[in-house]
């Protein structure tokens, strides 16, 4: 249900948005573009308004908005960079709302190492690959985790950096 309500509310907050001659510009997290492309064919059905989406890391959005990228809505992974283009007058006040709660997750190919969960880090892996932790949210939740299971350590667990969730995707 909640999940359900969620959506609802995204699909509104986009609604809200006035049609435009000109596509909306939409900057989208890689770790919800998928879901948010789903939402926007509803939208684009319902109010006969394109919207462009825009994926990529959350902290090179955040920058590229800073610099002057004209974008109508920025759908982040985290809710610091946000804050802080509010804060700076990059976008309008008390325009924030938490759209989504995210965790990590651990997947593998290799169905028999998951019941040991992340002591299957120890057990078997030699490459994990993880968003780049200074421009992804998710890259640094991951990166802090392994740091607090003792696992950040590049000699004995192989990191590939993709730089964003969207390459892990591919």
């Amino acid at each position: 249900m909640r999940g359900n309500s969620l959506l609802l509310t995204i699909l509104l907050t986009l609604c809200t948005l006035p049609v435009l001659a000109k596509p909306l510009q939409v900057a989208v997290a890689s770790n919800f573009k998928n879901t948010l492309s789903e939402l926007v064919v509803l939208f684009e059905q319902c109010h006969g308004q394109k919207v462009v989406l825009s994926s990529g890391a959350s902290g090179k959005q955040y920058a590229q908005i800073r610099q002057g990228a004209s974008f109508d809505a920025f759908f982040a992974a985290d809710s610091e960079r946000p804050k802080l283009l509010e804060l700076n007058g990059h976008v309008v006040t008390n325009s924030r709302f938490t759209y989504a709660l995210g965790r990590l997750a651990l997947w593998t190919k290799k169905p028999e190492l998951m019941p040991l969960g992340y002591q299957s880090l120890e057990a078997g892996y030699q490459r994990l690959a993880i968003a780049n932790p200074k421009l992804a949210p998710y890259g640094q939740a991951a990166q802090q985790a392994l740091v607090r299971l003792g696992l950040w350590d590049f000699g004995t667990l192989g990191l590939w950096d993709f730089g964003t969730l969207g390459l892990c995707q591919k």
